[in-house]
């Protein structure tokens, strides 16, 4: 999921006129967004940044459980949307803010948020726009997250080869 945000980060926010952007990943668990970074890792390359609960008020909780685009195009429609407070992750210091859920083989796995220096009117032509982009990072997301799960097999299958030679020795 690294490279993605990277990839987004330096070709995507800016070709939509964002300021700024963050790829989020539905967790194994299914209950929160793990918002990673342009490197795709925390401190250390550790693993996400944020953790976001689904169950949260945040605008990104909001676009995976409705599994619908939330657009936020002025401060205003931030609080009137999201009374309580509660704003785009840190990361995200626009006055306007777009998330689309990322879709892939029929399921939401992830978010793609750009943040907007501008309060954006967000037209036919930029929802079109954006959900195009966020098609073709869910394809990107899921190849990325198959090539690991992959990976992780082999790593695993290795494993019970060396107990298996260990234990008949």
């Amino acid at each position: 999921p690294g490279e993605i945000a990277e990839i987004a980060s330096d070709r995507v926010y800016p070709p939509l006129g964002g300021q700024a952007g963050v790829v989020g990943v539905l967790s194994v668990d299914g209950e929160a967004i793990e918002v990673v970074t342009e490197d795709g890792s925390g401190p250390e390359g550790m693993g996400p940044i944020e953790r976001i609960p689904l169950t949260s008020g945040r605008p990104e909780a909001e676009v995976i459980r409705s599994e619908h685009p939330v657009l936020l195009g002025s401060p205003d429609a931030m609080r009137a949307s999201f009374p309580d407070g509660t704003e785009p992750a840190e990361g995200s210091p626009g006055r306007s803010w777009a998330g689309v859920p990322l879709t892939a083989s029929g399921r939401t796995i992830g978010i793609v948020c750009v943040s907007y220096s501008e309060p954006q009117a967000f037209d036919d032509r930029q929802v079109v726009e954006l959900r195009s982009v966020a098609d073709q990072l869910a394809l990107a997301l899921e190849r990325s997250i198959l090539q690991r799960s992959r990976e992780e097999a082999v790593r695993l299958d290795a494993r019970v080869e060396r107990v298996k030679a260990v234990s008949e020795a």
